[in-house]
């Protein structure tokens, strides 16, 4: 007979027929698990973002910071922040 495993550490039905207890996510939890992990790691790169920008905001603040840089950096946070926006 097939019956599917409860997913504990090991299973009642493979305890009681002394088995081998071999449980897999199924697909919809194992899709839960991977949207709840892509959501981690987009708040993750979010926060990034939103550092790297007041970092670029800094440098680009500096008087130490050379015109011709100055520009490449200030079209950096222009294009950062049209990403926020969009967020």
């Amino acid at each position: 007979m097939r019956a599917k495993c409860s997913g504990n550490l090991r299973c009642a039905k493979c305890v009681r027929d002394n088995a081998v207890c071999m449980y897999g996510d199924r697909k919809r939890e194992k899709n839960k698990k991977d949207l709840a992990q892509s959501r981690e790691r987009i708040g993750s790169l979010e926060r990034n973002l939103h550092d790297l920008r007041g970092l670029l905001q800094k440098v680009a603040s500096s008087n130490a910071l050379h015109a011709e840089l100055r520009s490449e950096v200030e079209a950096v946070l222009s294009e950062v922040s049209d990403c926020l926006v969009s967020l």
